[in-house]
């Protein structure tokens, strides 16, 4: 699998090298301001080029200066769907754990099942959260919620889901 070309906080098509499979183990940093690269993104997203590009690489992230006992909230790897939450939250230090969606935003993921119990329990074990979180909450967008089962999740995981 290759993944596109890192740019910012996301990744623009381009890139050949093969690049390990899977979710980031490091934890990667975001802020909650969006840049013109960002914005480029968004248009070219809009307009249809390029469509299946607009991703950012699956992992947890750090927006601000999470502590342990900072909120967990959970997106897709679709750019607009990462940078429309990250972006709404200005001043607040959070993580972002972001699912292999294949760059598909979290209703049609959900829908599609993507963005689904599966993932999310993948995502948890491959993030070491469990490790880097003391709080035991997730928050999920309302549009996941008919492709997670949050029972099945807390069973496996441990980890609470909450829909905001």
């Amino acid at each position: 699998m290759t993944w596109p070309r890192p740019r910012g906080t996301f990744w623009n098509a381009g890139r050949t090298e093969p690049v390990e499979e899977g979710y980031s183990q490091e934890v990667m940093r975001t802020t909650a301001t969006l840049g013109r690269k960002e914005a480029w993104d968004h248009a070219k997203a809009r307009m249809g080029i390029a469509r299946m590009e607009h991703r950012v690489r699956p992992g947890l992230y750090a927006l601000g200066e999470p502590t342990r006992s900072s909120p967990v909230l959970v997106t897709a790897n679709y750019s607009l769907s990462f940078d429309a939450l990250r972006s709404s939250l200005p001043g607040r230090d959070a993580w972002v754990l972001v699912l292999d969606t294949g760059g598909i935003n979290v209703w049609c993921a959900a829908g599609k099942g993507t963005f689904g119990t599966e993932e999310l329990i993948r995502a948890i074990g491959a993030t070491k959260l469990s490790e880097r979180v003391d709080g035991r909450t997730l928050i999920l967008p309302q549009l996941g919620a008919p492709g997670v089962s949050a029972q099945e999740v807390h069973g496996a995981t441990g980890f609470k889901v909450e829909y905001g």
